[in-house]
């Protein structure tokens, strides 16, 4: 495994094999990364995460908050809850959550994308 730039790897994070951190990507908590996975950028994989190829994660970068999506959930900037949970986000939640008004009609498209991508990955589409 390789973990260089400004990467970070903390807590009870695991990064191992094959895989990289790498620019000013994050690992933390339990997080597990292995096999070919790429987490780069501004990407923050964190909680009991696992991603172990680069099918797994998908990273939206250049926004109000970098959007990090995995097999089981969708963290923005901070936020990190499951697919289900980011359903029931609506604008005023969204905005008590830091986001900027103006911002939430293309955050919510890209959640509902995220939400469906998930649901085809994992044969409910």
């Amino acid at each position: 495994a390789w973990v260089y730039g400004n990467a970070r790897v903390y807590g009870n994070a695991r990064v191992y094999g094959h895989a990289r951190v790498y620019g000013d990507a994050q690992v933390g908590d339990k997080a597990w990364v292995y096999g070919n996975a790429q987490v780069y950028g501004y990407a923050m994989v964190s909680n009991d995460a696992i991603i172990s190829n680069n099918q797994e994660c998908v990273i939206i970068l250049n926004l109000q908050y970098t959007i990090t999506a995995t097999k089981n959930h969708i963290q923005i900037g901070c936020k990190h809850l499951t697919y289900e949970e980011w359903e029931y986000v609506d604008k005023e939640k969204a905005v008590f959550m830091g986001l900027k008004p103006e911002n939430y009609p293309v955050f919510k498209g890209i959640i509902q994308a995220l939400i469906e991508r998930n649901k085809n990955l994992n044969g409910k589409g």
